[in-house]
């Protein structure tokens, strides 16, 4: 969870830090399912903390995957 609330902020930065924004939502996101599957099996707690991860890191990718899309088609549409 604290990856995918990591990713948040960082893809709302500069274009570079939205791709380290997409790398740790997926980070988050692999992370938040392997927990989901734990608590499936009930070898661990913690559900709500693993959806949250899952959450937010999939959040995380979208934003950080729509802003450097942004980012990069503005930097090269104004070029001649």
């Amino acid at each position: 969870m604290v990856l995918g609330i990591c990713s948040l902020p960082v893809s709302l930065m500069c274009s570079f830090m939205n791709f380290v924004g997409v790398v740790l939502g997926i980070i988050a996101l692999i992370l938040g399912v392997a927990a989901l599957v734990k608590c499936r099996k009930n070898t661990a707690s913690g559900r709500g903390m693993a959806i949250a991860g899952v959450v937010t890191g999939a959040c995380g990718i979208v934003l950080g995957g729509f802003f450097t899309i942004f980012w990069y088609t503005m930097m090269f549409s104004s070029m001649p």
